[in-house]
């Protein structure tokens, strides 16, 4: 009798051992085919509404760890997030006081740009494909790309939900790959993300090299969330110099972008330069 025991409860344990194997090939099969590009007119669709540069108060700073370091790189202090994750990259944010003084004649600059959102210059939206359940969803698509179109607004100067706008045909588009959603709140991988902006009369583009999205659920017609990435300091230089900045104070500009780089060390210096903007977003549609 024990021996017929000890054999079922062995056959017991590999029929189990089986099935676990199944199940975690049958999930790495579908991590393979999960993540292809948003089917148009299969997704959610979010607009950005609102668009602001990411700030530090007393230490704290939205973003990611960008460099996966906790501490100083190229004698740059890090960060700390809102939920207590150490380690957040956001160099930027010391630059722009610099900014708003020396090149928008003191401005807000999220007031420009939230200004800009309105007046149809900064369309951008997510799209999200393949989505099964808004709390809780095991694998989607996820993408960024630029619009067109003049917006409709409500009382508070922001885009309305629910309206149509086009796609940016000459604007390249985001694959920011697979996604989960936990609890109403997604994470991407690493990738480049192509982010327009527009400034008073400045038109430019920023390329967030290794970028990261976090998107969060607040309610049925609003997400929150924040978008982060390291930018070249050769490309900031050609922003500023589109800038109005007085040709004086140039030289300035440029030592400060260095001395402020804190990502991709090569040769002893820092390459890039991490940012973080925060955004909120309504639903809406796309044209096809």
């Amino acid at each position: 009798m024990k021996h017929r025991a000890h054999m079922l409860s062995s056959m017991l344990a590999a029929a189990s051992l089986a099935a676990s194997l199944a199940a975690l090939l049958a999930g790495c099969e579908a991590t393979r085919t999960c993540g292809e590009p948003p089917v148009p007119g299969a997704q959610e669709v979010w607009l950005i509404d609102s668009l602001q540069f990411g700030r530090i108060e007393s230490n704290i700073s939205e973003g990611f760890d960008l460099d996966d370091l906790i501490g100083m790189q190229c004698a740059r202090r890090d960060y700390t997030d809102p939920d207590g994750l150490r380690g957040i990259d956001n160099a930027l944010a010391g630059l722009l006081p610099v900014v708003e003084a020396q090149a928008v004649g003191g401005q807000h600059l999220d007031y420009l740009l939230e200004d800009s959102i309105a007046a149809g210059q900064i369309l951008l939206a997510f799209e999200l494909a393949g989505v099964d359940d808004e709390r809780d969803d095991g694998c989607f698509g996820v993408r960024m790309r630029r619009l067109s179109g003049e917006p409709l607004l409500g009382t508070d100067n922001l885009l309305l939900g629910g309206q149509t706008l086009y796609p940016d045909t000459s604007a390249p588009i985001s694959e920011l790959g697979a996604a989960e959603m936990l609890a109403g709140r997604l994470e991407t991988e690493p990738a480049d993300i192509v982010l327009p902006i527009s400034i008073l009369d400045a038109r430019f583009t920023l390329n967030l090299l290794g970028g990261r999205v976090r998107i969060t659920r607040v309610s049925e017609d609003r997400i929150e969330g924040v978008i982060a990435g390291g930018i070249d300091i050769e490309e900031i230089f050609a922003v500023v110099a589109t800038l109005n900045i007085p040709s004086d104070l140039m030289a300035t500009a440029e030592a400060l972008i260095r001395t402020n780089a804190d990502l991709a060390l090569i040769d002893g210096a820092c390459s890039q330069l991490s940012a973080v903007l925060v955004f909120t977003a309504v639903p809406g549609f796309i044209a096809e």
